[in-house]
C-alpha cells in the first residue's frame, strides 16, 4: 500500500499527529544486521519518543554493533 487512505489522513491532521515511515528491513540489512529489524525499531521508538536523546541512543547502538555475537 503506498498511500494511506483519506479517512486515515484526515484523523492524522485533525489530531495534529505525527506519522513516521522506517525502513528498517532495508537499514538492518544495509549495516550489517540481516533481517534482524528488532535494534532499529527499539532505537527509532526511543528516539522518536524523546526518552532517550538521539545522539545518546546512536551511540549505544554503535556499541551493540561492534559488540561479538
Amino acid at each position: 500500500m503506498d498511500t494511506l487512505p483519506v479517512e486515515v489522513q484526515e484523523q492524522l491532521i485533525a489530531k495534529k499527529m505525527k506519522f513516521y515511515i522506517i525502513d528498517a528491513i532495508s537499514l538492518a540489512e544495509e549495516i550489517g544486521l540481516g533481517g534482524r529489524i528488532n535494534m532499529i525499531m527499539q532505537t527509532a521508538f526511543f528516539v522518536i519518543s524523546g526518552i532517550i536523546p538521539r545522539r545518546k541512543q546512536s551511540g549505544r547502538l554503535k556499541q551493540r554493533l561492534k559488540r561479538p555475537t
